[in-house]
Order: structure tokens, then sequence, then C-alpha cells
């Protein structure tokens, strides 16, 4: 049986237990008309606003009537839900806490949690402010009451309370005891349902045929113009991408086209690729104040998708874009790269929602949901197959809400809660490396590099899925064995991330390795009498509730907790602090194979910072010499040259496009020689400051190079305990937006109250 994957919805039940079905032809295009940058801003914002508060008195009209629902019978739906007594009371607005009053959430890509959570804290404190300031005394909720709720949705729902005060939706003050995955999760649920790209809107631009014009047809143009948008990109000259690509090409040609067109390699798509940089630049003409206006009417049409009303409180949802077609491009060499993603429609859709709630309409004239269900045990909004992989994407609260927040609070607790069974545990597989059964052998020696190395368990894949492999599905082919006790990986792990990797492991494991590798294939594997599920039946024995994946978030949790108390860093400066936080951080990355491609900035980001460098350099040189002028002269004050460097002279109604000229005048301009008369008592307080810039220089170019290609993000995203960080930042003053971004810091305000004596 070849398992699916689905990303992060352990709690949840995920849609292809709900009898999904996917609904129609993938080539059907959207009724639904928007090209913002060509429209005028005002008309927008007119029909946005006419739309939603006609859209707002109709349903509040049929606010008693009962809604429209698929007859499913799913256990766990919650029938004839009370409704909630709405009391309409104006929210306070706590000082000093992240507030999310006027950030709405953004793009992102639908298939993952935390890139959904986009919709971060809007004002975070300015930096020297420390992790209880950004929390706050009696901090509300961030994903309880905002300011201006009365807007937030124009579609019969409510965003009423029950008059409760701020401080009781603080919900990680609650019980927070782990939540059964079959648990009703709401009572009340209601949402706008989701945002569907826009339209393609034809061209009309040729492609060239071995030097000769084709125009084509709307379908075929499409996907064509899918390919010039690559054409500056690595992908198009990739042999599997082009496959793939030319193979669904063909599919959406005419016959007329397919008889023409017999080569990819014979096709020249710039004059498509013009189009798309001329639009571009046309965005870039823009006036700041035009591209204000547009933002403008962009969110107030987007509003409405933004927030979800559960159980009386008012949430952010995250990724309430459906994504649009596009070619597909993966991780690493994905054997699907280059495949075109099919526009969703609606009747690909299942919407989940309360049952007295109203369904929300479909966005596109004449079509209907594919399917309407009222689940409680479950936290998604909407859920849709995906074409490429097969999978399930799922429309989920923002990271900010409580139920994003119970979950990761429930994660690290269970990790935490590992290092108390971890001894027993540990005793358990190395006593099983000598026993006499071939499969608690196997186990035990999976178990022993799932809890050392921090390696992913591995899952079972479909064919066409990249060749990805974890420890529980290594090969032969996987490894290496050296006497006398060596093993050197090198595989593919998650997202095609080569994982190599050389380290000298227990006699026992070494011997079992022999073991299990001998008279097998290459392609064959290693633990053959070994499966994911057997393995997390064993470990529930050992610890409720205990799975394998919980031993990579303790080992890299307890693994930063113990760096970083290594050392004290009283006598520290802020830049000493952070750069120990950083390299702590990067060991923990390591440990989790956590790489990233190096960035295609980073040359230039090295060479300006080897600009500043050089000029901060320069003026302590000046400084120094100016002060030995000083003393040897006896005089109050002295002539120090500075060499400057013109500034971009910047005006409030330039477009993009000029800003960027200007930036290219100013750079090819040379420096403006200054003298400064500076008092003598005052250059060695000069000299100390031009020593720290210097040295905070050299730090941030060594800590850039250094994590060129470390990832940071993920484990702080998915494996930190947060609360480590926390209590970090308070014992050493150091800012907490200097390590959580924005979105982090909503993710996790459940642990900004965290002691500055937790210890993982």
């Amino acid at each position: 049986m070849v398992s699916k994957k689905i990303e992060n919805i352990s709690e949840d039940v995920p849609l292809n237990q709900l009898l999904f079905h996917s609904r129609r032809d993938p080539l059907v295009s959207s009724k639904e008309k928007e090209n913002i940058v060509n429209e005028s801003t005002e008309t927008l914002k007119r029909e946005s606003n006419g739309e939603t508060k006609k859209a707002s008195r109709k349903r509040a009209d049929k606010r008693e009537e009962k809604s429209f629902v698929s007859e499913s019978n799913l256990e766990g739906t919650s029938k004839g839900a009370k409704k909630i007594k709405r009391a309409k009371k104006e929210p306070k607005k706590e000082e000093g806490f992240v507030n999310l009053e006027t950030e709405n959430a953004s793009d992102s890509r639908v298939s993952r949690n935390i890139a959904s959570a986009t919709t971060a804290a809007d004002d975070v404190k300015k930096e020297g402010v420390i992790v209880e300031r950004v929390q706050g005394k009696k901090a509300s909720s961030q994903q309880g009451k905002y300011v201006g709720k009365e807007e937030s949705l124009k579609d019969g729902g409510t965003s009423e309370d029950e008059g409760e005060d701020e401080e009781d939706y603080r919900w990680w003050e609650r019980d927070s005891r782990e939540d059964e995955g079959d648990s009703i999760k709401w009572t009340t649920l209601s949402h706008n349902g989701v945002l569907f790209p826009p339209e393609y809107v034809p061209h009309h631009k040729p492609i060239l045929y071995k030097g000769q014009e084709v125009y084509l047809s709307p379908k075929a143009e499409e996907v064509a113009t899918f390919f010039a948008q690559k054409l500056a990109t690595e992908y198009v000259k990739k042999p599997q991408f082009r496959k793939n690509f030319w193979e669904d090409f063909q599919q959406h040609m005419t016959s007329e086209e397919k008889k023409k067109l017999k080569n990819l390699d014979d096709i020249d798509f710039t004059p498509i690729y013009e189009h798309l940089e001329a639009q571009k630049n046309a965005k870039k003409a823009l006036t700041a104040a035009e591209r204000k206006a547009i933002r403008e009417a962009e969110q107030e049409k987007v509003k409405k998708y933004t927030v979800a009303i559960v159980d009386g409180k008012e949430e952010k949802v995250g990724n309430f874009r459906v994504e649009p077609p596009g070619l597909f491009l993966g991780r690493g060499e994905h054997p699907l790269m280059g495949k075109v993603k099919k526009r969703i429609m609606p009747e690909d859709i299942t919407i989940n929602i309360g049952e007295d709630a109203p369904v929300p309409e479909s966005p596109i004239p004449g079509h209907h949901w594919g399917q309407v269900v009222h689940n409680n045990k479950v936290t998604w909004l909407a859920g849709w197959k995906d074409s490429i992989t097969g999978g399930y994407k799922y429309v989920w609260l923002s990271a900010g809400s409580r139920f994003k927040g119970q979950s990761d609070q429930q994660k690290y607790e269970k990790a935490r809660k590992l290092k108390n069974f971890i001894d027993e545990i540990r005793s358990d597989y190395t006593k099983g490396l000598k026993s006499d059964s071939v499969e608690e052998r196997q186990r035990s020696t999976a178990l022993y590099f799932i809890d050392r190395l921090a390696l992913r368990v591995g899952n079972e894949k479909d064919e066409d899925e990249a060749d990805t492999v974890g420890c529980c599905s290594l090969r032969v082919e996987h490894i290496t064995l050296k006497n006398p006790n060596i093993v050197e990986f090198d595989f593919l792990g998650k997202d095609s991330i080569r994982y190599v990797n050389t380290v000298t492991v227990d006699a026992a494991v070494f011997r079992n390795l022999k073991e299990f590798v001998r008279d097998k294939k290459p392609e064959d594997e290693i633990f053959d009498k070994l499966t994911v599920q057997g393995l997390n039946d064993h470990l529930k024995t050992l610890m409720p509730g205990l799975s394998a994946k919980v031993f990579r978030t303790y080992n890299a949790s307890i693994t930063l907790d113990r760096l970083l108390n290594e050392r004290k860093l009283d006598s520290e400066d802020l830049n000493g602090k952070l750069s120990f936080y950083n390299q702590a951080n990067k060991e923990v990355a390591i440990l989790c194979n956590h790489q990233r491609s190096l960035p295609v900035s980073h040359e230039q980001q090295m060479q300006r910072l080897q600009t500043k460098l050089d000029d901060a350099l320069e003026w302590l040189h000046e400084l120094e010499k100016a002060l030995k002028k000083a003393k040897h002269d006896k005089k109050d004050s002295v002539e120090v040259v500075q060499y400057v460097r013109p500034k971009p002279n910047f005006r409030s109604d330039m477009t993009q496009l000029e800003r960027e000229a200007e930036r290219k005048r100013v750079a090819d301009l040379p420096r403006e020689r200054k003298v400064r008369q500076m008092k003598t008592a005052n250059l060695s307080n000069q000299i100390e400051k031009a020593e720290q810039r210097v040295e905070k220089i050299r730090l941030d170019m060594s800590m850039k190079e250094d994590l060129k290609n470390v990832a940071l993000g993920t484990s702080k995203i998915n494996y930190l305990d947060p609360r480590i960080t926390v209590a970090w930042c308070k014992r050493y003053q150091v800012p907490i937006e200097k390590i959580f971004s924005k979105t982090l810091l909503t993710k996790f305000v459940w642990s900004m109250e965290s002691s500055e004596d937790f210890n993982f």
C-alpha cells in the first residue's frame, strides 16, 4: 500500500477520508476578471466596497435561514450547534503588545503551514525593546479581538464575542492538556471561502518557431507564458524540466498547433518574455502614490477573506488565496519539475464550515463548491487535491491562531516530556542492538540513527515522486561501511536536500549494518523487516503518544538549550550576543541538515559590506592620524578629512524606475572630500565608536559567509522550542525582534511570558 504524505495535519482528518473527489476538467478558465494595474484604482475601490456592502445586507437578511450544505454523513459533524450569544463590546487595546490590527494576510504558498502564516504583527516594537515589552503584562491575545472588528466579515458572520475581557482569551494560560486527534476543535465556524486568481487574459504575443512568428490559441499561449516567465532561471536548461513541460504543452495545443510545433528546442519564447518584462517596467513606472492606491484597493478587495469567526472569536486566515496555475518546480531535482499545474476551480474545492453558518458564495459566477462539510474535528477551512503531486492542500488559520498555537505548544511539550524517558528509551534500543530477533535489531539500529543523528523517519512514496528517503527507507547504496566502525551516508532527504555525513558508530550498530546489507543489491532496503508504523507502535509502549518524529524536535531543542547555556554573555555587547545565538542556531541547522543553495545576491551583499568596511577603516585611520597630530601640536581642535559617498536624492513623486536610475547614478559618482573640525577631547570617543563599527561590519561579514549555505529559519519555525529563545533573550536583554521575525512573534505569542529561568 502506497501512503500519501500530507503535511502538518497530524491532528486533522485529511480530505481523502472525507470522500473528496476531483470534479472537473483541469483546463476550464475562471470567469473572474481582475487587472488591477490597468484598471483605475478608484473604480476598483468603488466596486469592492459596493459588493461587500450589498453582500452584507443580503446575507444579514438570510442569517436565520438554513444554509445549503451537501449531505455528508461525517463522523464528528456537530449537528444543531447552538448560536453564540452576540454582545457588542469594543475591545481594549493593550499597550506594549504586538499589534495585529491592520495587517492583512499575504499571498503565500498554500502547501506550507508556516508559509501561509504571513499575517504577522503590524507594528513590532522598535529596536531595544526586550521580550517583556513586546509581550506586555496583560497582553491581549493576537488570536482574539482586533480593533475595527465590525468591518471584518461582510458575509453574515459575526465578530461579536460573549463580552469576555481580553485576558480571558489568553488560551495558553488555560488547561493545555494534549488534544486527542479526534476531539472536537470548534463549536461554531464562519468564514468567506477562498480567493481565486484572476482569469488569464491573452496578450496575443507570438512565439518564434524556427524564426517564424506563431500566434497561439489562448490555452497554449497561457502555458507558453508560464515557460517564458522562467527564461531567466536555470530551470529552462534542465532536461527533466524541458521534457515534462513539452509533454504538457502539447496537451494544451490545438491540432493545428501540434502539427506545426514539433520540437521545443526550435521554439523561441523571447517575444513573450519581452512582453512580461515590459509589464514589469510598467509597474515600476508607477509613482509611490499610485502603487499605494493600488495596494489599498487590493487590500479592500481581499479583506473579507482574511478573517474567520471561530467560537465567536475573530481569527486571521493564513493562506486564503488559491494557488494560481503555473509550472511545478519542486525542490532539488524533482522528477515532476516543469509540469503544468492546472487552474483550480470551485468544483475542485471542499469547504469546511459551521452547520449554522452561511455557506460562502462561489466568487466565480456559474460555478459551485465541490463539497461542503461541517467537520468540527478538523481545523482547515477549505481544501483541494493537488493536480501534480496528488496530495491535498488546505486553507488554515494563520500561525497566530489559537489552533496553531495550541498545536505548537503541545508539540514542544511532548518533546520536552521525552527528556524524562530518553534514558530508558536509549537503554531499550541499546539492549535491542544485540537481540536475537533481526526485526528488533533493525528497529533498534534505526532508532539509534533517528535519535543520535536526528534523521527523519522516512515514508513510502509514489514512483513519480522525488527519490527522497528517510532512516527507515535507506537503501544499501546510501551507506558505505569502513572499518573499524565508520559509516558514510549519502542520500536525498526531504525536499531533495542531499544528506552527506560521516560518523563513527557503536560497534554493535556497525556489526548490524554489515549484516543487514550482506548479499543485498544496492537498490535493496537496509531495514527490510521494519515499518514506520511498527517503530511508532513500539515507541508508544515506552512513552504515551511518542512517535519517531518527536526525536527530531527533542534533539534540536535540547541542543540549542545546551549550547545557549554553555557560556555567560553578560560582558558581551548586542552584536556579540547575536553572533553567539546564530552560531548555536547553526549547530542545530547542521544537525537537522537544514541547507539552502547559495543566495543569488550573496556576492553583491558581500561586496557592499566590503565597501562599508573599507570606508570604516579609512575613517578610523583618519581619526587616529588626527589625534596623533593634535597631541603633537598640542591643539584643542584639529581638522579631520572624511570621504563621503553621495546619497541618492529621492523625491516622493519618483517611480521605481526613476529611483533605480538615481541609485545607479549616485553609485558611479566619486566620493566627496569633507574637512571636519573636531575637538581633541572628543577624538578618543570617536575612535572608539569607529572601532566598534569596524568590528560590527567584520562580524556581519563573517556571519554572512559562515551561514551562506545554512537555513537558520527552518529550525526556528519547526524544531526549536521558542521558550528557550525567549528565556535567553530575557536573561541577556536581547530584543526578541532581533531573533524572531514579525511572523514568528505572532506564531509564538504563547511563549512570550516564559521565565528567564526556563530550561527545556
